[in-house]
């Protein structure tokens, strides 16, 4: 194996990290109180992402660390969070945590159940007409999950 590979799968991110950091039982716990928020632009592009900063508090110590906070605070807001190992970010801790990030997974489900809905609508086939209540399903729980992941990362 070349040494350029073994480099460039060694950087890989991990898969939903948001995700990952709301369910990780050993992260340490907290509260944060988000300081100041402010657009920046994407390098070489015309679009931009909302990035806060707060206060994380240990639960256990009391200790005071500068965190990237939830972009979707407010400058006042106090939330309940867990933060990375490199005490840079803090994530939404609990339900609101699984589902704010996973909108965009649910609105997936939504395509894959139109398309499903979409191909047995078309074919000529008898037999697929069962399959449409299954993907109805499928496009169904992608709403609920959308509308759910839309409330929590709004509240």
């Amino acid at each position: 194996m070349s040494r350029s590979r073994r480099t460039r799968t060694a950087r890989r991110k991990p898969l939903a990290p948001a995700v990952r950091l709301a369910l990780d039982e050993s992260a340490a716990t907290g509260t944060v109180t988000v300081l100041e928020c402010e657009y920046r632009k994407y390098a070489n592009s015309s679009k931009s992402r909302r990035y806060c900063e707060g206060d994380f508090v240990y639960d256990t110590t009391g200790e005071t660390v500068r965190v990237r906070a939830h972009g979707r605070a407010d400058p006042g807001d106090v939330y309940d969070a867990r933060i990375t190992p490199e005490r840079d970010e803090a994530g939404l801790r609990g339900v609101k945590g699984v589902l704010a990030p996973l909108t965009t997974a649910f609105f997936g489900l939504i395509l894959l159940g139109a398309t499903l809905m979409g191909l047995v609508f078309f074919s000529s086939l008898d037999r697929w007409w069962p399959f449409m209540s299954a993907a109805g399903t499928v496009a169904a729980a992608g709403v609920a999950g959308v509308v759910a992941g839309m409330i929590a990362s709004n509240t």
